[in-house]
């Protein structure tokens, strides 16, 4: 059963010339607990969330959660950066050129 249903919650946006994915990973340590590669385009996020202990009662959700995104064209699999504050998990890869260029609307006119 996944302890996140149903699935990984994330935000992702592009700022300047990156591409960021913000996860909701709360009450994980992300040096054992989570697991981020990249590989022919894909950025892969694994989470596994272990009992502490002998509960008399639970309501957490434990076992593994995956989610795949696909990267921007461009994107540097091997420049990818990951930091983990507060219970969100930030991943940062670089892409050349990701800024956004504003395309004019025209608007037409009645014939």
């Amino acid at each position: 059963m996944s302890f996140l249903r149903p699935g990984i919650r994330i935000e992702e946006y592009r700022s300047d010339d990156s591409y960021v994915l913000r996860a909701e990973l709360p009450g994980l340590d992300p040096a054992r607990d989570v697991y981020v590669s990249c590989r022919r385009g894909l950025l892969r996020l694994h989470v596994h969330r272990s009992p502490h202990g002998d509960a008399t009662r639970s309501e957490f959700h434990y076992g593994s959660a995956f989610r795949t995104v696909v990267l921007p064209v461009g994107a540097r699999e091997d420049e990818v950066s990951a930091t983990y504050v507060d219970g969100i998990l930030e991943i940062t890869v670089p892409v050349p050129g990701a800024a956004a260029t504003e395309v004019a609307v025209t608007v037409a006119g009645p014939d």
